[in-house]
């Protein structure tokens, strides 16, 4: 099988597979409740991401070796400002502490902030709303713009997967955080993306294989989510909201958001939004 596809040709697989560069500092990693038989926590490889990866591998070792060291090579180039978040629409998160898994809530992450240090063409979704569920043809769905090289951008997550998945990111961008610089990775869920057990030779394997909460097969996209190198924290740290809650309670989007606004989920639909002081966190 050649470039799979992800919503329509033209999106490679190799891209997701996180692979390793001559530049790459360090394996990302995810922390995981489960635990093998003497109790080592460690992090589950679901038979959908181990497809991924192989196709992923496949590909780059019938790349040239000029394509080949392309992979990565402007990830220093991109950088991870910060994750956004809705305020109005709160998530349950798990973090692992001294006393052992915790639940805290958090917005939920409908985008990313990025800066970037060369003029690069950026894909914008022409319907902001389209997700893993709707599917995304590359060759209708986007419009192209120039991001000139120090300016800030905003794209949902879905975009930036399709900017991040470039040969010449490979799924990486730079971080800087407290001084220390390191790289963010893509990362998906791909348990529902049914497109990717076609894979697979023999289907007969994975119904044996997966638990029964993973037999939904039903996206069209995989879903995608940002991961730190390892012991650097997680990307919805510092997380910035869209949203914010108005003299009268209701939520309302802010002002430099506005192209968020399909992705807003008000009880009360109106057609307001926010100006921002510039002290208000941002």
């Amino acid at each position: 099988m050649s470039n799979y596809e992800m919503g329509k040709p033209s999106i490679p697989l190799n891209n997701l597979s996180n692979q390793k560069s001559k530049k790459k500092r360090s394996e990302p990693t995810v922390k995981s409740t489960t635990k093998n038989k003497v109790g080592e926590t460690y992090y589950k490889i679901t038979t959908a991401n181990s497809l991924l990866i192989a196709e992923g591998n496949r590909l780059i070792k019938e790349m040239t070796e000029e394509e080949k060291a392309n992979l990565g090579s402007q990830s220093d180039t991109l950088h991870f400002i910060c994750q956004l978040g809705l305020a109005s629409k709160q998530k349950s998160r798990k973090i692992a502490n001294y006393y052992g898994v915790e639940a805290t809530k958090i917005s939920t992450p409908i985008g990313v902030k990025l800066k970037t240090d060369i003029d690069i063409e950026v894909p914008y979704l022409k319907d902001i709303t389209k997700n893993n569920k709707t599917g995304i043809n590359p060759d209708e769905d986007f419009d192209y713009r120039m991001v000139s090289a120090g300016e800030e951008f905003n794209l949902t997550l879905y975009e930036f997967m399709y900017l991040i998945i470039r040969d010449e990111y490979n799924g990486r961008l730079s971080v800087n955080k407290n001084g220390k610089d390191f790289y963010a990775y893509l990362s998906v869920k791909a348990n529902a993306y049914g497109e990717v057990y076609k894979l697979m030779d023999n289907e007969g394997d994975e119904k044996d294989s997966e638990p029964q909460s993973f037999k939904r097969k039903d996206a069209k996209l995989p879903t995608p989510t940002i991961i730190f190198e390892n012991d650097n924290g997680s990307s919805r740290e510092n997380m910035v909201d869209i949203d914010v809650r108005a003299d009268d309670g209701e939520w309302v989007i802010r002002k430099e958001y506005e192209r968020f606004e399909p992705l807003f989920n008000r009880r009360k639909k109106r057609n307001r939004t926010v100006a921002v002081r510039k002290d208000t966190k941002g």
